[in-house]
């Protein structure tokens, strides 16, 4: 478990990164920069409420995602509901 130290050193380190995401012109290097802060790909899995997002959003894609259907963006850039069917 993190101990406040550790949480504000984290706060810190993100202040700087998000400096430098500033200071970046290519816009998809932005994006990658983005997900590479906040640790999209792990958001999810972060805590008890990340989860309800997660199988709230599945249970919604198995009701309503009929075979043959394509599902443009859900917003996890990081493919965490590629595996949902």
């Amino acid at each position: 478990m993190e101990n406040i130290a550790q949480k504000v050193q984290a706060q810190e380190d993100v202040k700087m990164d998000l400096k430098s995401l500033y200071e970046i012109k290519d816009e998809t290097e932005q994006i990658a920069k983005t997900y590479e802060i906040f640790q999209e790909d792990t958001r999810l899995n972060r805590s008890k409420a990340a989860q309800v997002e997660f199988f709230t959003n599945v249970k919604y894609i198995e009701k309503y995602l009929k075979p043959g259907d394509r599902i443009l963006d859900i917003g996890a850039g990081t493919g965490a509901y590629m595996g949902v069917k």
